[in-house]
């Protein structure tokens, strides 16, 4: 069993290990996740917008991606807060087994939601990931457009997903490596568009 409600202290990398037994056998298994320190309360939704900045994450889990977790950098200038986060690895994973960053976000507005991320795809080739809702994967894969690339542009997910009013985890996993995140933006205006920068970071309650 896992105690969940002790939290963390402090944010960083943690290795947490498994052990199961039934008397006659038993097995162990160790996975690596990094967290935010403990005490951070969801982002609040409001007006039917919710701004994240990509570092301010909840979770940083490695799953069944040997690749590693995400990683935080300043290697793509030009983001906001303190730096972006970057997937990690080589080659492409799938939904089931990809690193995974998550949100924890409190909806007050019940909606179907927009999904915009500013993203940097170094090069054509690596210019892909997934989103997904409470670990439902949202449409297929994130982005996969091959202009607009070696720079910073916010990219619209193909689809939008209802969202109850209630608190919600938001998943962001690595599909290609080195594709870089900034800010994620949910909104249930389907004519929004964000430019520059946009909005400021929604609070945490």
């Amino acid at each position: 069993a896992v105690d969940t409600t002790a939290g963390f202290s402090e944010a960083g990398a943690y290795i947490l290990q498994l052990e199961a037994s039934d008397g006659d056998l038993s097995d162990s298994d160790t996975v690596a996740i990094t967290v935010n320190a403990a005490g951070l309360a969801p982002f609040a939704e409001e007006g039917g917008t919710v701004v994240m900045e990509a570092e301010n994450f909840d979770t940083n889990d490695t799953r069944s991606d040997a690749t590693g977790w995400w990683l935080e950098s300043t290697d793509y200038a030009g983001y906001v807060g303190d730096g972006h986060m970057e997937a990690p690895g080589g080659g492409t994973e799938t939904w089931a087994d990809a690193a995974e960053l998550t949100y924890e976000i409190d909806f007050s507005t019940a909606g179907t939601y927009y999904i915009w991320v500013r993203r940097y795809a170094d090069k054509k080739q690596e210019n892909t990931a997934f989103v997904g809702l409470d670990g439902t994967q949202i449409g297929g894969i994130f982005d996969d457009e091959e202009a607009n690339y070696d720079q910073w542009y916010w990219k619209q997910h193909s689809t939008a997903v209802y969202v109850s009013a209630a608190q919600h985890t938001f998943n962001l996993r690595r599909r290609e490596p080195q594709y870089g995140v900034d800010r994620i933006i949910l909104t249930d205006d389907s004519g929004y568009t964000p430019s520059g920068n946009g909005p400021a970071e929604s609070s945490r309650e």
